[in-house]
């Protein structure tokens, strides 16, 4: 396999090679193609990137799969389906199955028409994901996650090196190295796509120092416990999100 090119930095998505192969850069113009969710058709502008501020809400699929701000302010392109905290804006993803998404300040994502792909650049996100069919991906600089049902961390620096933390439940990460299968409590990090070292952790202390403050939950158990909170005020359609 080929090293993926790097994403041009005139469409947003910075300069960093990718992953293996095609994977990345493929996904970008194939959700580019897909028909593009029904809030942004008033857009007219595809560098128009727009502010939602702390206790805003917006559906990313028009089906119940809410953003909500936590404190702060996001920066949001539905064109480009970009979303990007600041370095004091906290944010989640409610989905309506209950699953949840956490996003910390300084965190920069892609996602797929249906949410069921994150394209993470940079900063730090915890997932709580309810069983379902199909797979649910995590792509970052150096690796590709793939999960059905599970919680765990994702976490990429300023240079582009990954890491995994598996609270519960199992997954797959794969780079250019090759598949590794992961059980709780274990972790791997991901300096470049052609590497990727496994090791273990104490998920409760963990989460603990790193995400209870973020998430509002005490305990692992009460978070990965919890579905998703009851959506409200939920904003549809292009332009109101940015008048409200």
């Amino acid at each position: 396999m080929k090293h993926s090119p790097a994403i041009p930095d005139g469409m947003g998505y910075g300069t960093k090679s990718i992953t293996t192969d095609f994977m990345v850069f493929g996904k970008i113009i194939n959700w580019l193609n897909n028909p593009i969710p029904k809030a942004s058709l008033n857009m007219n502008k595809w560098n128009n990137e727009n502010t939602l501020s702390a206790g805003k809400e917006y559906d990313l699929t028009g089906k119940g799969d809410v953003l909500r701000v936590l404190n702060g302010n996001l920066t949001i392109n539905i064109e480009l389906r970009k979303l990007e905290t600041d370095a004091s804006t906290t944010a989640e993803i409610n989905y309506a199955d209950g699953s949840k998404v956490t996003i910390k300040p300084g965190t920069r994502i892609n996602y797929n028409n249906d949410l069921t792909e994150i394209l993470l650049h940079k900063g730090k996100t915890i997932y709580n994901l309810k069983k379902q069919g199909q797979t649910f991906k995590v792509i970052t600089p150096t690796l590709q996650a793939g999960v059905k049902g599970t919680c765990f961390e994702v976490s990429v620096n300023d240079q582009g090196a990954s890491d995994v933390y598996l609270y519960n439940g199992e997954l797959e990460v794969e780079n250019l190295s090759g598949i590794r299968r992961m059980v709780s409590a274990q972790m791997v990090g991901s300096p470049t796509n052609n590497m990727i070292r496994q090791n273990n952790f104490n998920p409760d202390s963990r989460y603990k120092t790193e995400w209870a403050s973020t998430t509002g939950f005490p305990t692992l158990g009460m978070f990965s416990d919890k579905p998703g909170s009851a959506f409200s005020n939920v904003v549809i359609g292009g332009e109101s999100m940015i008048k409200r």
